[in-house]
């Protein structure tokens, strides 16, 4: 299990993560973002809380199947998004899926920015 703060600071660890609020009517959503685009998100205030993940389209099914904390993605694009359960994630597999998804979007953008934003 991990924390909504735990959560942030594994997103805040990777290299450029910007944390925004995109949404004036929603000033809860809390979005974490690299090169401007985004690859995890969470209302702060949802219950249970969760977080909505970009995932590889291949995997997701996998994810759905095999893991109960795991289930398509809330408001967005279900072939590109999961949602987890914060409170029955397993924290090591939430971690790993967190540095997917940041690398799913780093790995979009143009190739001088994402050089900037690749681990050492």
């Amino acid at each position: 299990m991990m924390t909504l703060d735990e959560i942030d600071a594994v997103c805040c660890g990777f290299v450029g993560c910007e944390v925004r609020y995109p949404f004036e009517s929603a000033p809860d959503l809390r979005a974490w973002c690299i090169g401007g685009k985004m690859f995890a998100w969470s209302a702060t205030e949802s219950t249970p809380p969760t977080i909505q993940l970009k995932a590889d389209p291949e995997m997701i099914p996998f994810l759905i199947a095999n893991y109960t904390w795991i289930s398509p993605g809330y408001h967005m694009n279900k072939r590109h998004w999961i949602t987890a359960r914060i409170a029955e994630a397993e924290a090591s597999l939430l971690t790993g899926l967190l540095e997917d998804a940041h690398m799913l979007v780093v790995n979009k953008l143009p190739r001088a920015e994402r050089m900037r934003f690749l681990p050492d």
